[in-house]
């Protein structure tokens, strides 16, 4: 919806409608004060909405989301008490398989959401080959719990990973945990905004490399984590094209 970002994202990045009027049963043209709004949201999972007002825009709203967004998180947390949270996708519909896990800053409420996906096809998704370490808080100076691991899939030939795992182990997660996606189904991605990061590790939402109107992708909402110190390169992750979550949805939507 909108953008495809969410409300409290604001100006230049989730879509606006502001000088908002409507007409009363004269013919006349209102202006309606925000307190006498109610913001009324089916699928907070999907797309919320923020009401406002100021002197140049008048009354406005922010709204959207990523939309195609089967659920929300539950309060299953990674790291409790770490400053990002890092959360587990639970509840997924029966047949589907999430992609990877998703992370935010522990300073807003639970918003988050992520696409899970379904193969129709028999060969639009498939397991990881292995999977590879890419980071882990072992030695970071945080008040933890516990040690959190980052595992990076690796996928087959002619298929992409397109998110992380975390894990408090350093054995290797299952290889049934998640799903790698096929190649032509896949964009290439890039580190976007920051979420967290000390001592040389950085947690980040991912975005498209090409973006514009000519883009074909859609983010996961999957994050990326980035190590300074370690000889091992970015994670290459992807995001997937539009076709591709058509695709790859077509039994859901």
């Amino acid at each position: 919806m909108g953008s495809g970002r969410f409300a409290e994202e604001g100006f230049k990045k989730a879509a606006y409608i502001n000088s908002i009027e409507y007409i009363d049963k004269s013919n006349y043209p209102i202006k309606p004060f925000p307190q006498n709004l109610e913001a009324t949201v089916t699928r907070p999972e999907c797309y919320n909405l923020k009401v406002g007002s100021s002197r140049r825009w008048g009354t406005y709203i922010f709204y959207g989301g990523p939309g195609r967004c089967i659920f929300l998180y539950e309060n299953t947390k990674i790291l409790p008490t770490t400053p990002s949270f890092l959360f587990e996708p639970s509840s997924i519909p029966c047949g589907f398989s999430i992609l990877g896990y998703y992370a935010q800053p522990n300073n807003h409420k639970l918003f988050g959401w992520v696409l899970t996906a379904r193969d129709l096809s028999s060969n639009t998704l498939k397991p990881p080959v292995d999977y590879t370490l890419v980071g882990n808080t072992e030695s970071l100076k945080i008040k933890q719990d516990r040690t959190g691991y980052f595992w990076q899939p690796v996928p087959p030939d002619g298929y992409q990973a397109v998110g992380l795992i975390v894990a408090n182990s350093s054995q290797k997660p299952p290889l049934d945990k998640l799903r790698s996606v096929r190649n032509d189904l896949t964009e290439q991605c890039e580190a976007d905004t920051w979420i967290w990061g000390t001592n040389g590790v950085n947690i980040s939402n991912l975005r498209l490399t090409t973006r514009g109107t000519q883009a074909t992708g859609v983010s996961v909402g999957t994050f990326t984590c980035q190590t300074q110190n370690s000889s091992l390169p970015p994670p290459a992750l992807s995001l997937l094209k539009e076709h591709g979550i058509r695709l790859l949805y077509n039994a859901k939507w």
